[in-house]
């Protein structure tokens, strides 16, 4: 995924009481961060200049979150996914390295902060392809593509332009493909979002249907999505 393309909505926290954020490393003291925008899998954070921070894109560091909602800090690592110079400081997009295990800490009155519609979307390795199989459903039609990007709330997927006969009708569909390295087939309820031609054929964007089925399968993407966004950094000592 390249950094200009960070395909999720994302919400600013109403007021500081809502979260606050300091970016801590290894042996250094907290530097405080404004919060400017946030999702289920990540934020962004303008650091002022007066705290010169360096902080390198794939570096993780802690992130300890604030809120009077909350009893006490909850302390996240994150990931460095972008880093943007400002006149007045700097603009960083940090990656929650485990947003699933993060958000079992939020408590109810604070999970709307966190927008958890939204997540990072990633590309499957290039060594790795993924092959998407669809059902149209009623008419009994099958097509295949080739899976672009994909996040724990839907993907896009390229296919060549004589699909769209199948599916210029179609809006709700089954979708079904295999992970790399995993044994399951993810077969779940996707809509179609939207459709546009590509020099190669035609791409789909779909959005999951959080069925029974779905949820089977979520953690089996959750990991997959995260093992793509990590790169496999090592975490720094605190």
């Amino acid at each position: 995924m390249q950094p200009n393309e960070r395909r999720q909505y994302r919400v600013a926290p109403r007021s500081p009481n809502d979260l606050a954020v300091e970016i801590v490393k290894a042996r250094e003291l907290p530097i405080p961060g404004e919060i400017t925008d946030i999702c289920a899998e990540g934020l962004r954070v303008f650091i002022h200049q007066r705290y010169c921070p360096i902080f390198g894109a794939g570096e993780v560091l802690y992130l300890h979150l604030r809120s009077r909602q909350l009893d006490e800090p909850i302390t996240a690592p994150g990931l460095v996914h972008e880093r943007a110079e400002a006149e007045e400081g700097c603009h960083y997009v940090f990656v929650f390295v485990d947003p699933i295990g993060l958000l079992a800490k939020v408590p109810p009155q604070l999970a709307e902060v966190f927008n958890q519609r939204s997540e990072f979307r990633v590309e499957p390795d290039p060594s790795q392809p993924i092959t998407l199989t669809i059902d149209t459903g009623d008419n009994g039609m099958r097509v295949r593509g080739k899976i672009r990007d994909i996040s724990t709330s839907g993907l896009s997927f390229d296919a060549v332009l004589n699909v769209e006969r199948a599916l210029s009708k179609v809006r709700s569909i089954d979708v079904s493909f295999e992970l790399p390295d995993s044994p399951l087939t993810v077969s779940f309820g996707a809509r179609i979002r939207h459709r546009r031609l590509t020099p190669g054929g035609i791409c789909y964007g779909l959005i999951f249907e959080p069925d029974e089925r779905y949820f089977e399968c979520q953690r089996h993407l959750t990991r997959y999505i995260a093992s793509r966004q990590r790169c496999l950094p090592t975490l720094v000592e605190t």
